[in-house]
């Protein structure tokens, strides 16, 4: 997503700072517990084809613009789409 479109959906300006602070915060780990409604309990952190996957900032409340550290959440790519 381009940076226009980031801030046309909610996003704040600092949007690439502020998930960056997210991840390392979670110590550069998915901090899914299983809230993505998928059967694997504690996330493994993988893709389906074994690699690490990349990790994004979750919105724990849908709402862009609600950007709290309690509202942020590290989640590997599988658990957060």
């Amino acid at each position: 997503m381009t940076k226009a479109t980031m801030e046309a959906k909610g996003y704040p300006t600092n949007w690439a700072s502020i998930a960056t602070a997210c991840i390392a915060r979670a110590g550069h780990a998915c901090e899914c517990r299983g809230e993505c409604g998928k059967a694997h309990g504690d996330c493994s952190g993988l893709d389906s084809k074994g690699r690490k996957a990349a990790l994004q900032a979750a919105h724990q409340q849908p709402e862009p613009s609600d950007c709290r550290p309690e509202n942020l959440r590290s989640f590997c790519s599988p658990c957060h789409l």
